[in-house]
């Protein structure tokens, strides 16, 4: 991290509760959660527990962390289901063993296939058998399809300062008062859309030096569409494109369904 590489950290699936195995792997990475991308492994002996699974995993890293989780599939997984329900919501890393067994001198990734659900993955692993500079041995050599900022929105990186929460390409941390006793939670992050937060989520990016901007029911909308929007404009070619106002209720529900009757202290203006 000192050098500015950045982090990526996954979950080997194993037969089991998607839920335990979720918290396993929050509770073991410690801090390095805030910092990192995060990925589900799911093949071999996982691979019968099917997309359900999976999605009950990324769900349950989504909802702890507030950010948006990935899953890594080779074909072998691809092509033993139906991934539309996790394809709709999560990008792909994908291991694809067209050339796994060919030799790579230095980084030289081929074209990106074309895949069923996703369309084309987010992260294409394109070898086992790569050879770097300085390293002996067989490494795994990977293409990045994003940019560094779609990294770092996933990783949800905060800014080394902090800025106002009104600026258009900045994390925004949006409250909203649902008028009978209860408060609710939501974080737009630019390019990946907006998502539900519990409140001790919003509380800890409070300590980091965001404030919660408090909307109405009209604004919020409206500031979720428009980030579902930025989100079909740098996502939708590689994970799909959302339908705006159903993702944007979707969002509500979950804001509702997390939503506590903890009052909040003031922490910004109104929209």
């Amino acid at each position: 991290m000192e050098n500015g590489r950045r982090l990526g950290l996954y979950h080997f699936a194993r037969p089991g509760d998607a839920v335990a195995q979720a918290d396993y792997f929050l509770d073991n990475a410690g801090g390095w959660v805030s910092e990192a991308t995060l990925w589900l492994d799911f093949e071999d002996n996982a691979l019968p527990q099917g997309p359900g699974w999976a999605l009950t995993w990324l769900e349950r890293v989504k909802v702890r962390t507030g950010k948006t989780p990935g899953i890594y599939l080779n074909g072998n997984g691809l092509n033993s289901s139906d991934w539309s329900s996790v394809a709709a919501q999560y990008p792909l890393w994908y291991a694809d063993g067209r050339y796994y067994s060919d030799r790579h001198d230095g980084y030289a990734p081929p074209d990106n296939p074309a895949l069923p659900y996703w369309g084309t993955c987010l992260c294409h692993q394109y070898t086992d058998m790569g050879y770097l500079p300085g390293w002996g041995g067989n490494l795994d050599l990977n293409r990045w399809n994003g940019t560094a900022a779609q990294w770092d929105a996933m990783a949800g990186t905060p800014a080394a300062t902090p800025t106002d929460t009104d600026e258009e390409d900045n994390m925004k941390i949006l409250g909203l008062d649902f008028g009978d006793g209860t408060y609710g939670y939501a974080r737009l992050t630019p390019g990946l859309g907006a998502h539900s937060m519990t409140q001790s989520t919003a509380d800890a990016f409070y300590r980091a030096g965001y404030r919660t901007v408090w909307v109405s029911g009209e604004d919020f909308n409206t500031l979720v569409k428009d980030s579902w929007a930025q989100y079909n404009v740098l996502f939708g070619g590689l994970a799909g494109k959302k339908d705006i106002e159903a993702a944007t209720a979707a969002v509500l529900e979950a804001v509702k369904a997390a939503a506590t009757t903890e009052k909040p202290e003031p922490q910004g203006g109104v929209l």
